[in-house]
């Protein structure tokens, strides 16, 4: 399949409390990060990317609290963000990157103390110690438009949008869309490659699709839909749950376009890819246990061994949800148009309890938590 961004106007560096809101034209080529690592070295230099990543003597960690969050982020926190990724990078391949790239390590580090001062005692401080030292070497690489994309950045600006949505007080804040135009700016994308790179990009595209519905905006993404997505060939269960991410993408587009036009082919085209993806679920997609109605919640209890099952399923109720209250089809005035809303109603309550279902049954998924408050 082939991501595109959307072409975009001039914008300026804004600063807010927590982090950068960044606007950037639309440009051929990306950044190239240089980043400013702390060594033990005789003096203290910036170097470039490859030259970073090729000495592998220099550490980035210096002491034990530290190397205690940077266990807790493959331990807890990169499970959060591997979710549909069965080679695990951001457990395996991102901590190894970030030993010897300061700007990674700041933001892994940040994570790590974000999330444990959310479900510890663990002061919050120190998350925004690193959030902020993680901030000041990446902003001035987002600013440089004249180098390639590297997935060290990519990266980075993923774990900190992840950073700020598993935080209440910022996680609509407009300052969730750092990096938006550095993220994927490039004309097309190989998703179907097995790299760091193309697992922060899916992380990137769930994390898009999550602002848009909360805010209620079009993503910046636009797709073409590969002809084995469009004809469901067998997959595992991780890109299988893409598959519907990325249909996401072009519901939530038709759904929030300031620019829509009622049209019902295209509407009809994306409900029935959703009804034709329901209708052709890999065997891993059935749950392990499914009742209507779970032990201590009106939701019902859908539990399943996979949290990438999880993530695809509720992206397909969430999709169905805009779907059924973007209807065309619905009368605009009249009896008829009391009747139909009435389905419309109907149709939405039973897709968010399915949505919240799956989240409350599949709890030690933060990120399916994450879904669940878009509802």
């Amino acid at each position: 399949m082939t991501f595109k961004w959307r072409p975009s106007a001039p914008g300026q560096m804004i600063k807010a409390p927590h982090t950068i809101l960044l606007a950037f034209q639309t440009v051929s080529r990306m950044p190239m990060l240089a980043v400013r690592c702390q060594t033990t070295f005789r003096e203290k230099r910036t170097m470039s990317l490859a030259s970073t990543i090729s000495v592998l003597e220099m550490t980035c960690i210096s002491t034990r609290e530290e190397l205690h969050l940077f266990r807790y982020f493959v331990s807890t926190v990169a499970r959060n963000l591997d979710i549909t990724d069965p080679a695990c990078h951001f457990a395996n391949e991102a901590p190894l990157q970030a030993q010897s790239n300061q700007v990674l390590a700041y933001a892994l580090l940040a994570a790590s103390a974000r999330h444990l001062s959310q479900t510890t005692d663990y002061s919050p401080v120190i998350a925004d110690r690193y959030h902020q030292q993680c901030l000041e070497l990446l902003i001035p690489f987002l600013d440089d438009a004249t180098a390639v994309l590297s997935e060290i950045l990519l990266s980075t600006i993923v774990i900190l949008r992840y950073l700020e949505e598993i935080d209440a007080s910022l996680a609509f804040n407009p300052s969730h869309r750092i990096g938006t135009r550095a993220f994927i700016n490039l004309q097309t994308h190989n998703s179907a490659t097995d790299d760091l790179r193309s697992a922060a990009f899916w992380l990137g595209v769930r994390q898009e699709v999550y602002y848009a519905i909360a805010n209620q905006k079009p993503t910046m993404l636009q797709f073409d839909r590969d002809e084995s997505d469009a004809e469901l060939q067998p997959t595992h269960e991780g890109a299988w749950a893409n598959r519907m991410v990325m249909h996401c993408v072009g519901v939530v587009n038709y759904c929030f376009s300031s620019q829509r036009q009622d049209i019902t082919s295209e509407y009809d085209v994306l409900l029935q890819y959703c009804k034709a993806w329901a209708s052709s679920l890999p065997p891993s997609y059935r749950p392990i246990l499914h009742q209507d109605q779970g032990q201590d919640t009106s939701f019902p209890e859908i539990a399943f061994l996979s949290s990438a099952v999880v993530i695809g399923l509720q992206h397909c109720h969430l999709a169905s949800m805009l779907l059924c209250a973007h209807d065309p089809r619905i009368p605009r005035v009249g009896l008829a148009r009391i009747s139909a809303s009435e389905t419309v109603d109907d149709g939405l309550r039973n897709h968010a309890r399915m949505v919240c279902g799956l989240a409350v049954s599949n709890g030690e998924c933060r990120s399916d938590l994450i879904t669940y408050t878009v509802c």
